[in-house]
């Protein structure tokens, strides 16, 4: 997707969060992928048992290279653990795992999260604010895939919410210039049959290209 929209990727390895700064320094943007759970020491919380596989070096690796992009005003997205790393990095937290969060707190039914079907399958409408940068990108109502089984949930300083799930379950997160964004979807599975997903992309390589 990168080079069809003239972008040359370039993908960091695990780095010590000592190199973080020189790292962003050679690119114009960053995006954050999807992967593993964050390990709950990284938001102050004691681990649950449904918390998957973890790989703290990651973690640290890429809350670094997110706190050098802010320092050095690089364009960020955030897909999925993307957008969650976004968060923790300017000091919110996460729910450890939706089913065990409701349970607890007896609240409404929510949709299924951990979809069933392939990742390149849409199976759930958001709503996303209509003068938030993702709506511009994506429509107001986004069809979206669903592969998470955790979620933001205080949200980070400077960010604000643009879109949730029908369950009120956080989809979308911004700053007030778009310079940061997060979705907690994958338009990476989707993009090459949904074009409100391949602009999603374009626009981040646009902003990037300006930086």
């Amino acid at each position: 997707m990168a080079v069809k929209h003239n972008a040359l990727p370039i993908s960091f390895p695990i780095l010590p969060p000592r190199m973080a700064d020189d790292a962003i320094q050679m690119v114009d943007g960053l995006i954050l992928t999807g992967g593993v759970d964050i390990d709950p020491k990284f938001y102050h919380q004691k681990r649950i048992p449904e918390v998957r596989r973890t790989y703290p070096a990651r973690d640290a690796s890429e809350l670094a290279l997110f706190k050098a992009a802010v320092k050095q005003n690089k364009p960020v997205l955030g897909v999925c653990r993307g957008m969650q790393t976004i968060n923790i990095g300017l000091g919110g937290n996460l729910y450890q795992d939706l089913d065990v969060a409701f349970k607890k707190q007896n609240a409404h039914p929510i949709l299924e999260h951990k979809q069933k079907e392939d990742g390149s399958i849409p199976t759930q409408h958001i709503t996303l604010d209509p003068n938030s940068q993702v709506a511009k990108s994506c429509g107001v109502h986004p069809f979206v895939n669903s592969r998470h089984h955790q979620a933001v949930r205080k949200v980070g300083q400077s960010l604000k919410v643009v879109g949730r799930a029908d369950d009120h379950i956080i989809e979308a997160i911004e700053n007030s210039d778009a310079s940061i964004q997060g979705v907690q979807w994958h338009p990476e599975n989707m993009f090459e049959h949904y074009s409100e997903q391949d602009q999603l992309f374009a626009d981040f390589f646009k902003r990037a290209a300006q930086n």
